[in-house]
């Protein structure tokens, strides 16, 4: 890897280490709070609130890198199945990361059906950590040797 490549790299795995490692804290401490009560389900909201827009930050880093390593080698990567598997994987991150702003949306607000929306954020936390370990999982598979 030529040295340019080398810190685009590193600053793609550094912004996942650093967005990934984030969620996966907020979607233990939710998880972590499954009986919580309806005060305390707020105020986890509003800091689980805070820690997505930074892990929204460190995507958008992973996918500005993600794009110029693509135009580094773009048959590499357009010829890859593993490619394509890990783009879906970060749509679907992002979209269970939707969710989890709806349902906490829910939560803080207290309207709906604020139980409903806890169930909701709390199945979407276990959805985050799986779709975090595969994510990186194809990013490993994808890295040239």
């Amino acid at each position: 890897m030529p040295g340019a490549h080398v810190a685009l790299f590193a600053a793609h795995v550094g912004a996942l280490l650093v967005g990934g490692g984030l969620a996966l804290s907020i979607d233990r401490a939710t998880l972590a709070r499954r009986d919580a009560l309806r005060e305390a389900r707020r105020a986890h909201v509003a800091m689980m609130a805070a820690a997505h827009r930074k892990v929204a930050a460190a995507l958008g880093v992973v996918l500005a890198t993600g794009a110029a390593l693509v135009l580094v080698d773009v048959e590499g990567h357009l010829g890859a199945w593993i490619f394509w598997v890990k783009l879906a994987l970060f749509a679907l991150l992002v979209a269970n990361g939707a969710v989890m702003i709806r349902a906490g949306d829910v939560i803080r607000r207290d309207v709906g059906y604020p139980d409903g929306a806890w169930r909701r954020l709390q199945q979407s936390a276990w959805t985050s950590i799986a779709l975090w370990i595969a994510l990186v999982s194809a990013g490993v598979a994808l890295t040239p040797a």
